[in-house]
């Protein structure tokens, strides 16, 4: 007569699996068949729920058994165990995967991205700054400030801000603000801004509509109209260049203020595909009134009748800083490749660099009456009135 014996794994702190893989795999026919007592089943399916080993081997017997109908009906209880294995086993392995997946999120949508932007932050400085001079430099617009704002959210960008406002009378009014993205990753900055011109160059003929619109007559007209108590705020397009000494000379004789001056920039001839304005000129270049100066120190240089000298010397100055740095900032490729139009610096900047301010159009706020009075003085081209306000004027 053989006696064998049968050794039970012991088990110590709670939880822990003592049974090994051997002597698991020994009495898996006899789980699967309901034979063990309630001590092994128990057993057993804590070691099934924690190895996907024996599983894999106990579910390839047990699919055996299946195909030879091995199993009946006094195994349901087994079956409930093996499920409940099955179940515990996959809920780990889900909640594993889980984790890694949303630590890999994580990783990807906040921790790069500071980390990106934080590497960035050491030229961010002339980021803004090519931002602001190209805005200011580009639109007829002042510029007041700049900033940024970073979302681990934006999928690796962080957006740059330049703050504008426009001037009637002495009131400055709040614009829209000109953003632009910076990606983290290749240190693009992409310029999408793009508008017609406000100001014609006398070697550009436009429309014969927007000649009747912008007669300087009908703008006499609307002035004259406004009386004493307004203010207002023309364009001016003139039939020649003028110089900065030119500007001195209208300063000093009128009681107005310039906002805003169209320099040429040697691409006003610029012809477009897939694009039609009845100016016949899409490209504008020029200097605020009001220039914003982003380094070393935050400051600003007003144009003003005292000291044209500084402010030209200033405005060249920031000219020649943003061609020296223009790949701070890129211009729109979608407009370049569909309408060969190139909104950003190129040779725009080198131009008045070069050839310096060559002034073809002015924007003027001030009394209306002494915006009358100056038209006397300008050899005015083309000239429309863009607002008029209650008076407003030191």
């Amino acid at each position: 007569m053989v006696v064998s014996t049968l050794r039970f794994p012991v088990f110590g702190v709670k939880g822990e699996i003592k049974m090994k893989c051997s002597e698991v795999k020994e009495k898996l026919s006899e789980y699967i068949s309901g034979k063990c007592n309630k001590e092994e089943i128990a057993e057993i399916s804590k070691h099934l729920s924690g190895c996907s080993e024996c599983m894999k081997e106990m579910t390839a017997l047990d699919e055996t058994n299946l195909k030879n109908n091995v199993l009946v009906s006094s195994d349901r209880e087994a079956e409930k165990a093996l499920n409940k294995a099955r179940k515990k086993l996959i809920a780990k392995i889900s909640i594993r995967t889980t984790g890694v997946i949303l630590a890999a999120a994580c990783i990807l949508l906040l921790v790069v991205p500071g980390l990106l932007n934080i590497a960035r932050m050491f030229n961010l400085s002339k980021y803004s700054r090519a931002l602001v001079d190209l805005t200011q430099f580009s639109q007829p617009v002042n510029v007041g400030g700049y900033g940024n704002s970073f979302k681990g959210l934006q999928l690796y960008t962080t957006t740059l801000s330049a703050f504008t406002y426009e001037e009637i009378g002495t009131k400055k009014k709040p614009n829209s603000d000109v953003q632009a993205k910076l990606n983290l990753i290749t240190g693009n900055m992409i310029y999408k801004e793009f508008k017609g011109p406000s100001f014609i160059h006398p070697s550009i003929l436009p429309e014969s509509h927007f000649i009747e619109e912008t007669s300087p007559d009908k703008a006499r007209k609307i002035l004259a109209k406004n009386g004493d108590n307004t203010v207002a705020k023309i364009n001016i397009s003139l039939n020649k260049i003028i110089g900065l000494q030119d500007i001195e000379k209208l300063l000093k004789n009128n009681d107005v203020k310039i906002t805003w001056m169209a320099v040429e920039c040697g691409e006003e001839g610029l012809k477009p595909k897939n694009m039609s304005m009845s100016q016949n000129q899409y490209i504008q270049w020029g200097v605020p009134g009001i220039l914003f100066i982003r380094e070393p120190d935050m400051h600003s240089v007003e144009l003003n009748k005292n000291d044209i000298e500084n402010y030209s010397e200033k405005v060249l100055e920031e000219m020649k800083w943003l061609d020296s740095n223009k790949k701070f900032i890129k211009n729109d490729a979608d407009l370049m490749k569909n309408n060969s139009i190139n909104n950003g610096i190129e040779t725009k900047a080198s131009y008045v660099v070069k050839n310096g301010l060559k002034i073809y159009g002015l924007q003027i706020t001030g009394p209306t009456q002494e915006l009358l009075k100056l038209q006397s003085s300008l050899d005015i081209r083309f000239e429309t009135v863009t607002d008029v306000d209650f008076w407003f004027w030191n």
